[in-house]
């Protein structure tokens, strides 16, 4: 029996390659390497890529089946302008945006919670920026 993830973060990977910010799901295993978009953490091959990392968010509403998700959405690219320019198709792309759906997900308004941080750079010199986007949403499994 395989297992299907209903995780909001990683529909909102599959979402960015929708929105083509880049590649989550290469189409076979051949193409792994063209693999952009990673949930969680980032492997060190990744030269430019972007992760999403689940971030700590609200208690879902007490008699709402509605939950308050924030997303943190990293950039790594040894180009600064490069790096820059992912997160802010990234904003552009879900700041201010309402009323969507993912698989399993119906999301009411979803909105960037600042401006893109610049972190540094890694030990191998790529340039890090940081974007929160807080996701207010539904699951659509849920029965209220």
């Amino acid at each position: 029996m395989t297992l299907v993830s209903k995780s909001l973060v990683r529909e909102i990977a599959q979402k960015c390659q929708d929105y083509g910010i880049g590649v989550f799901e290469p189409v076979s295993p051949q193409t792994i390497a063209d693999r952009t978009i990673w949930v969680g953490e980032l492997p060190d091959s990744a030269v430019q890529a972007i992760w999403l990392v689940e971030s700590p968010s609200p208690p879902p509403h007490n008699y709402v089946d509605t939950e308050y998700t924030v997303i943190d959405f990293w950039v790594r690219s040894p180009n600064t302008d490069q790096a820059h320019a992912l997160l802010e198709l990234v904003y552009n792309t879900f700041h201010r945006k309402y009323s969507y759906d993912t698989a399993n997900w119906h999301i009411s308004f979803s909105r960037a919670l600042g401006s893109i941080v610049d972190v540094d750079r890694d030990i191998e010199g790529g340039k890090l920026f940081r974007l929160s986007v807080q996701f207010i949403c539904r699951n659509l499994n849920n029965v209220s």
